[in-house]
């Protein structure tokens, strides 16, 4: 019995047999690069795109509140027409006091313009808070009396007067 066990092969032997049929080299095989990219490669585009969102978000957010600044100021110009041809007509028919929106051609509310107030020298739109614009920006018209035109007049609040169309922005006349 110990001679047939002693002529089996045992487990040592198994180990040996396969120990010495491979490579006696320790190195680590070599890595491919077609696999994809590393965690770090990952790390470094993810930063650059975190990086460019906060230059692009508020860039964009800029834009997106003088839109609605120069759309607000084109749904109440109607009414700047409006008041023109009903003073050409009858100057004493137009009240001093507040006037209904409706009464120019103008809805007391629209998309943008929460309120609208109107008198015969002026009209305004207060639009919705904003966090570019503030909690009341407000655009509208003013009547220059003297020479019979209107100029647009506004306040974006936190925003400055970058955000309010060209022809709204505070310019101080010459001599």
């Amino acid at each position: 019995m110990i001679s047939r066990l002693l002529k089996a092969p045992s487990i040592l032997d198994e180990i040996y047999m396969i120990l010495s049929t491979t490579s006696t080299d320790c190195t680590a095989p070599a890595v491919r690069r077609d696999q994809g990219f590393s965690l770090i490669e990952l790390m470094v585009v993810v930063a650059i795109l975190a990086i460019l969102g906060m230059i692009a978000v508020p860039q964009y957010q800029r834009h997106v509140a003088k839109a609605k600044m120069a759309a607000a100021l084109d749904e109440i110009s109607v009414g700047t027409r409006v008041l023109d041809l009903m003073r050409i007509e009858d100057e004493a028919a137009i009240d001093y006091g507040p006037l209904e929106p409706e009464y120019i051609g103008l809805s007391s509310k629209s998309k943008l313009c929460v309120e609208i107030l109107v008198n015969r020298d002026e009209f305004w739109c207060t639009l919705k808070p904003d966090p570019v614009m503030g909690p009341s920006p407000h655009i509208g018209f003013l009547r220059d009396n003297h020479e019979n035109t209107w100029e647009c007049s506004g306040s974006a609040g936190d925003g400055g007067q970058d955000l309010l169309p060209d022809q709204c922005r505070y310019r101080p006349r010459g001599p």
